[in-house]
């Protein structure tokens, strides 16, 4: 209880150091809105990757990350750890300066966290000797002189504004779930110090535990787990959060509300487009409250890296600002750098600013509180989306909001209104192969009702016509052994929408071959498979890209439309329908652009188990419109559903879709059994010694000062202005 009290008497003095009006110098960039600056640039053997960044009590900007010689593959043998400086809020920044290149070793930089009581940064990051000369020069040294050279988990830091640096090795925690292993940190994902609660004072780090690797047959080995750690002592020991984030999240960023909730948010593999969130109501020692929030569009698969921060008093009249940047794509390409803006603590993201529009991939969030203005560091380039370097865009929350649109899906469909007819739109229908009559298999080939387009059935397919299956009609059983190939389609341009009423033959995929449904040429490729690793039909553009349509190769059958429409970067979108749901939407203005759009040889798979009833292809993209008709034709010829929903009210896109079937994320427990770890973590006392040695600190008044003054300068600059 006294440590209760002191940390809330602590706080009040912070508040009445405000109002005296102690305020440290504004650094130079207060007449800047919007600055743009490259300190890092890729050339020779240097490859700058995994950006972090922090603003210190002086108002200096410190970005650090890792140069990885000569390879930016995240397995690089040797990657080094480096920085640059800016003394003017942002408007310039020094030469790269190297913290740890020592020939022969390899630092893997993770998260940074600033520790303003004491003015300390300190960077996490993961020591490796090696090449053999090296492992062979440490084997040499003393036991003091390894203490200074720390492999595995360390930090190193300044507390002279980075004059000097030290190392020291960390001893990480383990995460208290599954897979109850060892905590690491990500770079790209800054710490915080807590302000707002009595935990006043608290370093708080995203971590992250297990391990991930894409196996080929199924996600099983893919055990990692998104999670918290923190401090108590000004990072001189750590300990976890005593749960963890769902299986399957990675690359976990914190932030503090004005209440002192912490919003924590995931990267999600194998995602919907969007981002898993959870909150901690009691200093990052626990999470609770887990949603997967679509409005954060965020590029699909496999997920990428998002920064958060929350900037205090925006506006001068105490309110804050939550925001978070990541990539707003819905497709597979990392593209389309952005910053959302949220006016209620992160419920709802009303606000997106478009920061690079071209191709991109991790970035960091970092808020000054001397100048009051934002920074953005990312990875950028031309020939892949982190092939340049990392540059970084500093602004005022003014520009930000300025240059802002409103947040809306990018997944839009056409509102669906009144009684629809069910027809199949003849207009550029070029395939139309199903098991009505006489149209069935003979002599091999599958012939087409319209038309001259046929299928060919590949050689050794054995191919069944079942009669009187599906409602009466018959349908066309493949046993595995082949496929079917479709030629004479020469006249198919760009735009083309093609259906396909299938069941699959579960037992037969599962754990097995991937399995094409429907490929076409197109722009490099346009496949929906049956991907065993997903255990789902998946639509898959260029080869590569893995995008599940969730739990869709079961043993019923399915109706499935896809459509791509657009051939430049910026208006071709690939969307695809199944039983009516919109489940798939996303950009494919990248693949257009720099492939073409011209279609060749269409396929209905190689190595096909399952059952089809019918196909149909057109030389054109069918409106939302048609695609429902067509939809509801199919449905009511063959006894099955196909929903035509006005549209999710919280999508506020007004089109025919049901909710995307996204599973909520099941968060890891709290364990109950009384483990070493637990129990020392439940004993744990709130708030944070003071007796952290051979650092000096700050008085109460220039901790207020600092964190509290930004209000003050916009506040000033709004008078300016009128």
């Amino acid at each position: 209880m006294m440590r209760k009290s002191i940390c809330r008497c602590i706080l009040i003095g912070l508040l009445m150091a405000l109002t005296v009006g102690f305020l440290p110098t504004v650094a130079s960039a207060e007449g800047e809105t919007n600055m743009e600056t490259y300190p890092f640039r890729n050339s020779g053997d240097s490859n700058f990757r995994i950006p972090v960044m922090l603003a210190t009590n002086s108002g200096n900007l410190f970005a650090f990350c890792n140069d990885r010689r000569k390879s930016v593959d995240d397995n690089a043998e040797i990657q080094w750890l480096c920085y640059a400086e800016s003394t003017d809020g942002g408007k310039t920044f020094s030469e790269v300066r190297y913290l740890l290149n020592e020939p022969g070793w390899t630092y893997i930089i993770g998260s940074a966290v600033y520790d303003a009581v004491h003015d300390n940064m300190m960077v996490f990051y993961q020591g490796y000797v090696r090449s053999k000369d090296a492992q062979a020069a440490y084997a040499k040294l003393s036991d003091t002189e390894k203490a200074g050279k720390p492999t595995g988990n360390a930090i190193i830091e300044s507390a002279d504004g980075g004059k000097t640096w030290t190392c020291r090795a960390v001893n990480m925690p383990k995460v208290l779930v599954e897979p109850n292993t060892g905590i690491s940190t990500h770079g790209a994902s800054a710490g915080i110090q807590l302000r707002n609660s009595e935990y006043a004072g608290r370093l708080v780090v995203a971590g992250k535990a297990g391990s991930g690797t894409l196996d080929s047959t199924k996600q099983e080995n893919w055990k990692l787990v998104g999670c918290l750690i923190y401090s108590d002592d000004y990072g001189q020991t750590w300990k976890p959060s005593l749960n963890a984030m769902p299986m399957k999240t990675d690359e976990t960023t914190v932030c503090e509300l004005d209440d002192g909730t912490l919003y924590v948010s995931s990267r999600t593999i194998l995602n919907a487009c969007g981002r898993t969130v959870a909150y901690s109501k009691d200093g990052g020692r626990s999470l609770q409250d887990f949603r997967f929030d679509r409005t954060l569009e965020v590029q699909l698969g496999l997920g990428v890296h998002g920064g958060l921060l929350s900037v205090p008093d925006y506006d001068g009249n105490g309110n804050s600002l939550t925001l978070f940047t990541s990539l707003n794509s819905t497709s597979p390409f990392r593209r389309n750098l952005c910053v959302w803006a949220s006016f209620d603590d992160g419920e709802t993201w009303s606000k997106r600013t478009v920061i690079y529009p071209k191709l991109a991939s991790y970035a960091e969030l970092c808020y000054n509180p001397v100048t009051g203005l934002i920074s953005v560091m990312y990875e950028y380039g031309i020939a892949n989306c982190y092939a340049d370097g990392i540059r970084i865009q500093t602004f005022s929350v003014d520009w930000l909001l300025e240059n802002s649109v409103e947040n809306t899906s990018l997944r839009t469909a056409e509102p669906i209104t009144g009684t629809l007819t069910p027809e199949i739109p003849e207009e550029s229908l070029l395939l139309q192969l199903n098991g009505d009559g006489m149209e069935g298999i003979a002599g091999g080939i599958w012939y087409n009702s319209i038309g001259t387009a046929n299928g060919t059935v590949a050689n050794g397919a054995d191919v069944t016509v079942l009669e009187n299956v599906l409602n009466g009609k018959s349908i066309l059983s493949f046993d595995g052994s082949g496929g079917i190939s479709i030629s004479g389609l020469d006249t198919l341009t760009g735009d083309v929408t093609y259906f396909i009423v299938y069941r699959s033959k579960a037992e037969t995929y599962l754990g097995g071959k991937e399995q094409t449904l429907f490929r076409s040429t197109h722009a490099g490729g346009i496949y929906s498979s049956f991907k065993p690793a997903f255990d789902a039909l998946c639509t898959t553009v260029q080869g590569g890209y893995y995008v599940p349509s969730e739990e869709f190769a079961d043993d019923g059958w399915h109706i499935v439309a896809v459509t791509w429409h657009g051939t430049s970067e910026s208006d071709a979108v690939m969307t695809q329908f199944t039983d009516g749901n919109l489940t798939r939407n996303f950009e494919i203005g990248y693949l257009a652009a720099n492939h073409g759009s011209s279609a060749g040889i269409q396929t209905i798979a190689e190595n096909l188990a399952c059952e089809i009833a019918e196909v149909l292809i057109w030389n054109r993209t069918l409106s939302d419109l048609e695609v429902a008709q067509a939809g509801l034709a199919l449905a009511e010829k063959y006894d099955l559903a196909w929903d035509i929903s006005s549209g999710d009210p919280d999508d506020g896109d007004g089109g025919n879709e049901t909710k995307e079937p996204v599973t909520e994320p099941s968060p890891q427990p709290i364990p109950t059994t009384g483990g070493t770890e637990t129990e020392k973590a439940n004993a744990d006392p709130i708030g944070c010694r003071s007796d952290i040695g051979a650092v000096p600190t700050m008085t109460a008044a220039t901790f207020a000062a600092v964190s509290l003054s930004a209000g003050y300068i916009r506040r000033k600059r709004r008078k300016e202005k009128t």
